[in-house]
């Protein structure tokens, strides 16, 4: 078996992280002295958001290996922690995977599959740069 190891942003792949305007809490402590009364200093407003940003990559790791494992892609490797960014103008939350890929079963499959690969491929084009 010819396997090679591919890492990818998790932006390229088919389920991304991004907890912008998710997980962010805004209005949460708002929303929680509505409900439950009382003023802003009788609570303890200690939010783990890298917490459930790791939560969140961890299951996004599980969803990949549940859903696309087959013969090219055999396994899909956690690699290091998500990473937000300190602002969200141009990125959001990532995380990077490294992908056992079969070559000789994926070189098989865009041949099966060429007119499909090359309609669909993404490219560089002004403003990106596609470095796979």
């Amino acid at each position: 078996m010819n396997n090679q190891i591919i890492e990818l942003e998790s932006i390229f792949t088919p389920w991304t992280l991004d907890m912008y305007q998710t997980f962010d809490f805004a209005r949460a402590d708002e929303m929680i002295l509505e409900d439950l009364g009382g003023e802003y200093d009788d609570y303890n407003w200690d939010y783990d958001c890298q917490g459930y940003l790791k939560a969140l990559a961890d299951n996004r790791l599980d969803l990949l290996r549940d859903n696309i494992l087959d013969e090219v892609i055999v396994d899909i490797l956690y690699d290091g922690e998500p990473i937000s960014p300190a602002y969200y103008n141009f990125t959001t939350d990532k995380t990077f995977n490294r992908w056992l890929v079969n070559v000789d079963e994926l070189e098989n499959f865009i041949t099966e599959n060429a007119d499909d690969f090359l309609a669909n491929k993404l490219e560089s084009r002004d403003g990106f740069w596609w470095s796979v």
